[in-house]
């Protein structure tokens, strides 16, 4: 079974978007967040990067986070 993927995201962000549109491309699974309407999410992230602020998109699979940096990596992942 396909590992799925919570995409941590605002409104406003092009760059959640288009990782997205790509997963869906794929077919990988993903459920979004918008951390505008999740308050805990967000304080959770914060916490976890031990910082006051954090950039979208990020994403959740299988217990670890990463940036979008990492995407191809966490596709390559969700595909196998």
């Amino acid at each position: 079974m396909r590992p799925v993927i919570t995409v941590y995201t605002t409104p406003t962000c092009a760059t959640c978007k288009a990782a997205m549109k790509r997963m869906d491309k794929l077919g990988v699974p993903f459920v979004p967040v918008d951390l505008t309407e999740d308050a805990a999410s967000l304080e959770r992230l914060k916490a976890h990067f031990k910082t006051p602020t954090i950039t979208a998109p990020l994403f959740e699979c299988e217990g670890e986070i990463s940036d979008i940096s990492k995407l191809s990596d966490l596709l390559r992942k969700a595909a196998a």
